[in-house]
């Protein structure tokens, strides 16, 4: 029999992760509204100094490094993007976090986070390989898609892996299924449960929460980032519990409209994005 896990302290320790900086959760918040100014963007940026040095950095170096610097917190948010200006935000928070070994998921140190970029750099270009529209939110939320799995990963024993490997091959559950049977709560739903924790708008944590069951999430981004984690799981193969990591649900692609063929070249993009930007977000 596996191990009994107390439901009640997996939530608690799921609301006790450490808070993203104020800061994130205000940008976060900012974006997400449709109707956003890039004066919003920056005013809310401005007095974090330690993401100012960091947006000037990603303004005047790598694709940027020719081009006229910029000094000013308002012109790197107007080279940049507020898209990519949470992106920073955001991977400043949770990088080392991300980066702890999860043997109970079979990762090693490193791995979770380079599995969280190259799933944020493949939702980034998603909807350009669908028939979905993407949003600003849709690369934070496939950075954090995992975030569950932090905390779920300090309760999972060598007995409770095993009864959830057993009754997905015996029932022919997916992950999702399997570990809400055994254990009470998916690390999806726990993920939600954080995101909410963090205060970061619904659509981020719906996002993280239905990224194994879009269907039940029923929103575009939750479509989005399904197919970047399978894609991810495709261009990484990094070594998972879950034997089906990297295939995409048969209604899944058809509710994107994503062939066989799109599949193939979406793979293809987000390898070579991978491939050029894991240095820029550290994700080796």
């Amino acid at each position: 029999m596996p191990a009994t896990i107390n439901l009640d302290e997996l939530v608690y320790r799921a609301r006790k992760l450490p808070a993203f900086p104020e800061t994130t959760v205000h940008l976060a918040q900012i974006v997400s509204n449709q109707s956003y100014d890039i004066d919003d963007v920056a005013n809310c940026v401005k007095y974090d100094q330690a993401l100012t040095l960091k947006l000037l950095s990603a303004a005047n170096g790598g694709a940027y490094a020719g081009e006229e610097p910029v000094g000013t917190v308002h012109d790197a948010v107007l080279r940049l993007g507020a898209s990519q200006v949470l992106t920073i935000a955001v991977s400043k928070g949770v990088r080392s976090m991300f980066r702890v070994a999860l043997p109970a998921y079979r990762l090693a140190e490193g791995e979770l986070w380079k599995h969280s970029v190259a799933t944020a750099l493949a939702g980034e270009i998603a909807s350009c390989y669908c028939d979905l529209a993407s949003s600003p939110e849709v690369f934070t939320t496939a950075l954090l898609h995992d975030v569950g799995k932090l905390v779920m990963g300090h309760f999972i024993d060598h007995s409770i892996f095993r009864a959830i490997s057993e009754l997905r091959v015996s029932q022919r559950l997916n992950c999702i299924e399997a570990e809400s049977r055994v254990i009470g709560i998916s690390h999806a739903s726990l993920g939600g449960v954080i995101a909410e924790s963090w205060n970061l708008p619904r659509a981020i944590v719906d996002g993280i929460r239905y990224h194994h069951d879009p269907a039940l999430g029923g929103k575009d981004i939750c479509y989005l980032v399904s197919l970047a984690n399978c894609v991810a799981h495709r261009i990484l193969k990094v070594s998972s519990p879950n034997p089906s990591a990297g295939e995409l649900p048969k209604e899944i692609a058809k509710t994107m409209g994503v062939s066989p063929k799109r599949l193939d070249k979406f793979c293809e993009m987000a390898a070579s994005r991978f491939n050029r930007f894991s240095l820029v977000y550290n994700a080796v």
